[in-house]
């Protein structure tokens, strides 16, 4: 029989990883030809209830021996997961659900650019940039991409 890795669960053990290997041989036999639908049944809920019996009896005695600092682990285990969703419900359309989500994270800056960047610089006509050599330059990416340093997307 395999021992279990160092990187499994500690909950887990030999007795559960053969309960295992039983219920997945049903399992293929079930599935290849049909046979053994009442025994796999049986090895699932065998196996799921092993697999319980032995995650609550780790879970009492990690909770009878937890130390000062086991205290945060355990919260973290107790906490329900909240799935972070975007404000303001669903788009009925596309467009509306890509605006939601790109102003919920990418927000707009609200401090201004200083003075200093926005000043005109005397640029000779040969120096000059076109509209139509900006937006070659600009079309390589993406709308979506966060803005630069200077706060402008590049969907502007």
């Amino acid at each position: 029989m395999k021992k279990p890795t160092k990187w499994s669960k500690a909950s887990w053990t030999p007795e559960i990883t053969e309960v295992r290997r039983i219920y997945t041989t049903t399992a293929r036999s079930a599935r290849r030809d049909g046979t053994e639908v009442k025994e796999r049944d049986e090895a699932r809920k065998r196996y799921h209830n092993a697999l319980n019996k032995v995650i609550k009896a780790h879970w009492d005695d990690f909770l009878a021996n937890a130390k000062k600092n086991d205290l945060w682990t355990a919260h973290q285990f107790t906490q329900q997961r909240v799935l972070s969703k975007i404000p303001g419900g669903k788009g009925r359309m596309p467009e509306e659900i890509e605006e939601k989500m790109m102003s919920h994270f990418f927000p707009r800056n609200k401090d201004r650019i200083s003075q200093p960047t926005l000043e005109k610089h005397n640029l000779g006509k040969r120096e000059r940039v076109t509209a139509v050599e900006l937006s070659e330059v600009l079309w390589k990416y993406s709308r979506k991409s966060a803005p630069g340093p200077d706060q402008v997307p590049y969907g502007v």
